[in-house]
């Protein structure tokens, strides 16, 4: 509006709606509460930039990714190789999600042969 005017914000708005359908927002109660915070700031960028069909879509792209994985047992590894760890793959879960954070962890796991 501010930019283009009233007409390109209202055709901004009707494209929106056009995109966005029936869709709604997935699911994501069978994830544990890091899970699903991890995928909100992973893909919140896309529901300001792209409007809430990116960001379901984005949302949906991320459950599937994760799949069934589970975040590793580190129980076997010390406290201080646990915190090295979780250092380490911090990034991944805050940039691309649980699924990448969780295959950080399994990597540096097998790095260390346990």
């Amino acid at each position: 509006n501010i930019l283009y005017g009233p007409a390109a914000y209202y055709q901004c708005i009707k494209n929106q709606i056009n995109s966005l359908g029936n869709s709604k927002k997935p699911d994501m109660s069978r994830l544990s509460q890091s899970e699903q915070k991890s995928i909100e700031d992973v893909c919140g960028d896309q529901n300001i930039l792209y409007g809430p069909a990116a960001y379901y879509q984005c949302i949906k792209n991320q459950i599937n990714s994760l799949g069934n994985s589970k975040k590793p047992d580190m129980s076997r590894l010390s406290q201080s190789e646990q915190k090295s760890i979780e250092d380490v793959c911090g990034d991944q879960n805050i940039l691309y999600g649980p699924a990448a954070y969780y295959q950080c962890i399994k990597n540096q796991i097998n790095k260390l042969g346990r």
